[in-house]
């Protein structure tokens, strides 16, 4: 469920954004504190450009975040992890009643900017659940967003 105050957070978040301050976001830190000690996942945080350069067999991932409105404001919904070349349709944002998170909501509420979002961070803790495309739960390897464009997180499905 989503946490109390969210909906003044993100009204923050925008009035910063709109006078021009920078609105921070939880970064490769966040992922790393995240994922370490949680033994079931084989994972790695790399530079993006290190990860294009030694592809080792893996599956270029996008993350697309998505939100629902409530009453009490938006909230982050879902994070869905598709091969990079991979679209949504309408129908199966329809099916979710959610909308893709705007660049403000994805600094308020999965606090990662647009080119970096991956499928763990704060939005986690905030109710956002995390759907896997089908087609990429047999690959070896998977390199999805790591919480900030210059990072990558290369993880192995579970």
């Amino acid at each position: 469920r989503r946490a109390p105050g969210r909906a003044p957070e993100y009204a923050a978040a925008v009035a910063r954004q709109a006078a021009g301050e920078a609105v921070a976001h939880a970064g490769p830190w966040y992922i790393r504190k995240y994922l370490e000690g949680k033994e079931a996942v084989d994972w790695e945080l790399i530079p993006t450009e290190a990860a294009r350069q030694d592809p080792r067999g893996t599956v270029a991932c996008k993350t697309i975040a998505l939100m629902r409105d409530t009453e009490e404001g938006p909230e982050p919904a879902l994070l869905v992890v598709l091969p990079v070349e991979a679209q949504l349709s309408q129908d199966f944002l329809t099916d979710q009643a959610a909308r893709l998170a705007t660049s403000l909501e994805l600094h308020a509420h999965f606090r990662q900017p647009r080119g970096g979002v991956g499928p763990v961070g704060p939005a986690l803790a905030a109710g956002a659940a995390v759907l896997v495309d089908s087609s990429l739960l047999e690959a070896p390897t998977l390199d999805v967003g790591g919480g900030s464009p210059a990072w990558q997180l290369r993880v192995t499905p579970a």
